[in-house]
């Protein structure tokens, strides 16, 4: 490491100078793009961080009601969102200024972390704008597949080449900064997701179904309609493996995940003889008056119910989840007027394995949802997923039937196979069409089959066919 410097060779760490915030914003936009800035370009001072915070909250506030117009509503929890830059930026500060020794210099690089971020994200969103207006564009879906990483990499290699000027460190000290401020700079954002929009419509669908649920009859009716429907499961005659269905709609705000919960649920009952062995929990405005809510403490009492009447080491569990997905491979169970415990990859294999369900086919509808495959891998488990962990999946409008995956698999595959395993594998090449006559990239559905599961799937299917054989 070069050794300590002297006061004199620091930026300057406190600067009442007019126009120095203006000089912040040129020294932040220079450093977003790759620009030589000078190491007393920045004038450092607990006032200039602050005015940082507070233009980025007036151009976040701005953006969102050129968006929506007068007609939104002030939304308070995106200034959480928002002050999250400014610890992230000063953790990142710290360990550039600590490891090289010029903690004089903490404040300055904080303030040209802050000046930085601004920068890239709003040229991110007048990208965005400008891009609207090319609508087929490869630029546009590239975009809007991959916005969140081009920005990481965008900020983590601008602040370490702005860093290392800055600092007046040497060139290779551009390797350390950059996997410091990977670490430091970047990591936080893929592991907290922050909300920062200020200025939100209000949704006609999502107030009526907040009202809804928040309806006194539907308050009270709700507990009773789940153990209603908890009760009317039976574990059905004869000693033969049998299958149990549990489906989940996640999201309230559109319909289609409800459409193919009952979809799916209705074609197992007729298909496979899961007649009162399933049960789907839904959120939607339209379903609150027979279907019991899908939220984490309904889907660990459904299948607790569920293992109560199954022999858990021999008849096999079919869960399916539709809903939207995160980077963070959470699962989003979301009702206006609600707040639902996290569903993630390892909340659900957790409570599966609380219900003591053995045998196990779980299918998860959702961009990202490959990041569920590792956490639920057992022997006795098939896992499939509409999307790789690091991909999108596609088909979520409220005026659809069905996501693309829920098509090729549920209403095209299963039509022509009774085997889970197999209807997968046709419904590949028909999601990979269907994605590549609108221009998208493959959301690569995702597959595991335990080493045990495959031949207790088998049995199922032979009781299968033998039920659709005509008597003799």
């Amino acid at each position: 490491m070069p050794p300590p410097v002297s006061g004199s060779d620091l930026p300057t760490p406190l600067s009442y100078r007019p126009f120095a915030f203006f000089a912040n914003l040129q020294a932040g936009l220079r450093s977003a793009f790759l620009l030589r800035i000078s190491a007393g370009s920045i004038h450092a001072s607990a006032t200039q961080l602050v005015l940082l915070v507070l233009l980025g909250g007036l151009l976040q506030f701005a953006s969102d009601f050129l968006q929506t117009g007068s007609d939104g509503v002030f939304v308070a929890y995106g200034l959480g969102g928002l002050l999250l830059n400014v610890p992230v930026a000063l953790l990142a500060a710290w360990g550039v200024t600590a490891s090289f020794r010029r903690p004089q210099a903490l404040l300055a690089v904080a303030i040209l972390l802050l000046a930085t971020m601004l920068v890239i994200d709003y040229s991110l969103v007048l990208l965005q704008c400008l891009l609207d207006y090319m609508p087929g564009s490869m630029l546009r879906q590239y975009l809007d597949r991959d916005e969140f990483l081009i920005r990481l990499v965008w900020l983590v290699l601008a602040c370490s080449l702005a860093c290392v000027r800055l600092l007046r460190l040497r060139l290779p000290a551009f390797g350390p900064v950059c996997a410091m401020l990977a670490v430091l700079l970047a990591a936080p954002y893929t592991q907290v997701y922050m909300d920062r929009t200020l200025w939100a419509p209000v949704h006609e669908d999502a107030a009526q179904g907040a009202q809804e649920l928040q309806a006194e009859d539907v308050f009270y009716l709700q507990p009773q309609l789940l153990q209603s429907r908890l009760a009317s499961l039976t574990a059905g005659p004869g000693s033969e493996a049998k299958l149990y269905f549990l489906g989940v709609a996640g999201y309230a705000a559109q319909d289609v995940f409800m459409k193919e919960v009952n979809y799916v649920r209705a074609m197992f009952d007729r298909r496979f003889g899961t007649a009162g062995r399933s049960l789907a929990l839904i959120n939607n405005p339209k379903s609150v008056r027979e279907a019991p809510i899908a939220s984490v403490s309904s889907m660990q009492m459904s299948l607790n119910r569920m293992a109560q009447l199954m022999d858990v080491r021999r008849d096999v569990l079919f869960l399916y989840l539709s809903s939207h997905g995160a980077h963070d491979h959470t699962f989003t169970l979301e009702f206006d007027g609600m707040q639902f415990y996290e569903l993630n990859p390892q909340s659900l294999r957790a409570m599966l394995d609380i219900s003591g369900i053995q045998n196990r086919v779980i299918v998860v509808s959702a961009c990202y949802s490959g990041g569920f495959i590792e956490a639920l891998k057992t022997d006795d488990t098939l896992v499939m997923t509409a999307a790789a962990a690091d991909r999108t999946s596609f088909g979520c409008s409220n005026e659809a039937e069905f996501t693309y995956f829920g098509k090729a698999y549920f209403d095209e595959a299963l039509q022509q196979t009774d085997s889970f395993i197999t209807a997968f594998e046709l419904a590949k090449p028909l999601i990979r069409e269907r994605e590549a006559s609108q221009g998208f990239e493959s959301s690569d559905p995702r597959i595991f089959i335990g080493k045990n599961i495959g031949g207790r799937l088998q049995q199922l299917q032979a009781g299968f066919i033998e039920k659709k054989m005509p008597a003799e």
